[in-house]
Parts: structure tokens; sequence; C-alpha cells
């Protein structure tokens, strides 16, 4: 059965599949800018301005998960199960829970200028830009939630594209954080009004917030929130290490490696958008066999995408740093493999399955566990290897914490691990993935591949690519691709039954 196609809980792939692509595209784009902005910013701002620049980041993107405490998401679960008016009460409490966030984002924010030697250059603008951003994340879920797809894409895309011309626009021209930092506050005070927009008229002015939706709303994010905010800093707390032992610039050439940690937002994040809904109507109307059947299909669908990726950058690491921040960046290439590993470790996640089976506590009590696990080990890791030591923590815990959350899922489920994920296809997945990347890399060591080093890392990927499409094919997964993502997308790929 774990070897064979589960047709009974397919009719919906291909709308998945759509949705999951939609989505998935936008994200690319974002993905493509948080590469490109720092690729431009660290060849015209100076080394401790460029560090400026990524702390923001640390802290932007670490607050915002920490202090929304899974009310964003929680959306995914009452929306698609409520009606008008109390999905409007829902939304208004999440945005009333995001403003006293921001509130919050911007006391940590302060007190880190304050205290801390980095901090101090950041200036008051860094304040207001992390308390903005704080907010206006909740434009990240509002739109999905309702699965109106479409329109979440194209807000997706602008900001993406605004925050592109803006920043690189105030980069190339001025060269300083200064301006840099300028043209993030436009960029957020833009989304955070369009945000407060889209609540109200969402709300239409009608909804406020109620004592027993909003108590039912906490009693489920909470857990989720919680464990959601323990997870994220176990995989941030190697980079607040990194910014509290070492300098600003050295603090800049250890995060790019972090740069590549978005072809996981791009794969599991945007996945679970699509199925959460699902997974939540699934649960609604108890159906157990079908919520692991779309945890096992989204999870083929991550593995199909997110490990070659792994494989190829795996490859040509110290080839890819060179090309995107100059030669000097070759130096992070160990803690992108470490990431890496990380990351594929994190692919096959059955966190998902067990919040909708209302297992947010056990969520926050394994997240609790392992963070000062993870903690211990990064810290040791850095006192021996140095910068690159401090990755192993994350590495540890991702570990640690798999383990843990499959035996928690065979216990409730009555099943075995074995029928927790479709394995056998997985497996030759990463055979897949692996063959590609030795075609790609024979090719180099053969000294075949022609021109300069962005050619050359061309052609290897279009190799890559190759090699992985007809490695499915040999190992027979074609019908595992149309499984995964149904067949109008599998046949656009070249898969048709």
């Amino acid at each position: 059965m774990a070897d064979v196609p589960v047709k009974g809980h397919t009719s919906g792939a291909g709308r998945i599949g759509r949705a999951i692509a939609s989505l998935g595209g936008a994200t690319v784009v974002d993905l493509l800018i948080q590469v490109t902005i720092p690729m431009v910013l660290v060849r015209v701002m100076s080394g401790d301005d460029f560090g400026l620049y990524r702390t923001l980041w640390l802290i932007a993107g670490t607050l915002p998960g920490v202090l929304a405490l899974g009310m964003p998401a929680s959306l995914y679960y009452f929306l698609p199960r409520s009606d008008i008016a109390r999905s409007r009460a829902f939304v208004v409490q999440v945005a009333a829970h995001m403003a006293v966030g921001a509130l919050c984002a911007a006391a940590v924010t302060a007190v880190y200028v304050q205290v801390h030697d980095a901090g101090q250059a950041l200036g008051s603008g860094a304040i207001a830009f992390v308390s903005m951003w704080v907010f206006a994340s909740l434009l990240d879920y509002l739109y999905v939630a309702q699965q109106a797809v479409h329109i979440q894409v194209r807000v997706n895309l602008s900001f993406a594209l605004l925050r592109v011309l803006l920043v690189i626009g105030a980069a190339l021209a001025y060269g300083s954080w200064p301006a840099v930092l300028a043209a993030h506050l436009f960029v957020v005070g833009a989304k955070v009004l369009v945000c407060a927009v889209a609540v109200r008229r969402y709300a239409a002015g009608e909804a406020r917030v109620d004592r027993t939706t909003l108590v039912e709303q906490y009693r489920y994010a909470l857990p989720i929130g919680v464990s959601t905010s323990l997870y994220l800093l176990r995989g941030r707390l190697d980079q607040w290490l990194v910014a509290s032992m070492f300098s600003v610039s050295q603090f800049g050439l250890y995060s790019v490696a972090a740069v590549f940690m978005p072809i996981q937002t791009l794969t599991r994040v945007t996945v679970n958008q699509v199925i959460q809904p699902e997974l939540s109507r699934l649960q609604a109307q108890e159906d157990l066999v079908g919520m692991r059947e779309l945890g096992r299909r989204s999870n083929l669908a991550v593995a199909l995408l997110i490990w070659p990726s792994i494989a190829f950058i795996t490859t040509w690491a110290e080839q890819i740093l060179s090309l995107l921040f100059t030669p000097q960046f070759a130096g992070a290439a160990p803690i992108v493999r470490i990431y890496l590993l990380t990351m594929g470790i994190e692919a096959l996640d059955i966190a998902m399955v067990l919040m909708a089976m209302h297992q947010g506590r056990f969520l926050m009590t394994v997240d609790a566990f392992v963070l000062p696990i993870a903690i211990g080990v990064a810290f040791a890791g850095a006192q021996v290897l140095g910068m690159t030591g401090a990755a192993c923590g994350a590495l540890a815990g991702a570990l640690i914490a798999q383990v843990l959350l499959y035996r928690r899922f065979a216990a409730l489920s009555g099943a075995s691990v074995a029928a927790a994920q479709h394995w056998g296809p997985i497996a030759r997945l990463m055979v897949a993935a692996a063959l590609a990347a030795v075609v790609s890399l024979v090719s180099h060591l053969t000294g075949t591949l022609p021109g300069g080093l962005a050619t050359q890392l061309l052609i290897a990927a279009v190799l890559h690519c190759i090699g992985y499409w007809t490695a499915l094919r040999l190992l027979g997964l074609s019908g595992w691709v149309r499984h995964a993502f149904g067949q109008r997308l599998s046949s656009i790929a070249g898969f048709r039954a």
C-alpha cells in the first residue's frame, strides 16, 4: 500500500496542485528578491553597513513569528469552518493581537538598539520598521486563509517587486545604510496601509472583539503559536549567537548562508498554506484517513521540489556563494551545507497533521525540550569550531524533534511510522536527486563546462535538471509525480499518464 498511489483521496490533487504552483510562483519571486537584494548591497555597501542590513532582517525575521503566537495561522483553521459573522470576528481579533505585537516588537527592538553595540548603529528607524513589519505580516495570511489564493499571489508579488525596486535603487544611488533603511520604511508603511484596509473591508465595520470567540481562538492558537515560536528560535539561534559573539562584518559573512533557507519557505510553507484549510475541513469531518493521505501527498510534493535543490546547492556551494556575494563569502559553504542537511531532515513534516489533530500542546512541549539542547550544541560548536560550529545546534534540534513527532503520530494514529509517509518513493527521490548532482559534478570535474563561473553554473543547473527528470522516469516515479501534483501540472512537466 505504501508504494502505490492512493486513488481515494486524489480528486482534489489538481486543484491543490494548481494552488501550490500559483502561490509557489509568487514565493519564487520573493526568494529571488531575497537573494538579489543582498547580492547588490554587498557590492555597494561597506562590510559594517551590510552587516547592519543583515542584522535588521535577523530581528525582523524573528519577532513576527515569535509575537504572532499562532494567531494569524489560526485563520487557516477557523475561516473554512465558520460563518461570515464569526469569520469577521476572528479576523478582527487577529488584527488587534498583531497591533499589540507591533508595540511589543518596538519595545524589544528598542532594548536591543540600546544595549548592543551593533544595535546602536541600526538607529531609531529600525525600531519603527520592525514594529510595522510585525503588524503587516498579517497580510501574508489573510487572503490564503479565505482560499483566495489568486489575490494573495497578487499582493505578495506587488510588495516583493516594490521592495526590490526601492531598496536596490536606494543602495545604488547612495550606498549607505540610512538610505537603505528609508526604503524599507516606505515599503513597510505601504504594506501596513494595505493590511489595515483589507482587515477593514473584510470586517465590513460590523465585527468586534468578542470574548467568547477570542478565548476560543487563543485556546487553539497559543499551543501552536508557542511551539512555532520555539521552533523559529531554534532555527535562528545560531545567527543570534554569532551576532552576539562576533563582529558585525563577521555576522554579515555568516548570515549569507541563510539566504538559501527561503527554499524551505518556497516548498514547505507554500504547501502548508494551501493544505492547512483542507486539513481543517477533513478534521472537522473526522476523516483521519484523508488527513494522513493529504499529509503524505504534500510531503511527497515537497520532497520532489526541495531535494534536487539541496543536492545541487550542496555540490556547488562555493561557486554559488562566490558568484552571488563575491569570492570572500565562499568560506560560508560549510555553514550552507549544514543548513541544507537540516532542511532535508525537516522536509518530511508531520507537525502539520499533528496540529490538525489538536496536538499543539505536545508540539509546544517538544520544542521547549529541544530548544535548550540546540542552544547548548550551538554554543559548544561555536567554541570548538567557530562560526561553522554554531550551525550544528539547529541540526541536532531537527533530528531530535523529528524522532519525537513521528513517535507521537504513530501512537495517536494506531499506525506504524512506516505508514506515516510514502517512504519507498521518497527514498527513490533521494536517489534521483543524488544522481542528478553526480551528473553536474562529473561534468565539472572532467573540465567539460565552458565559459566563466556564471556560465558554468547555468550549464550545471540545466544538466542537473535534465539528470533529475531522467532519473525520476528511470526509477519509476512518474506516477508519484502525478499523485503529488495532479495530472495537469504533471503533464506540463512531461509526466503524462
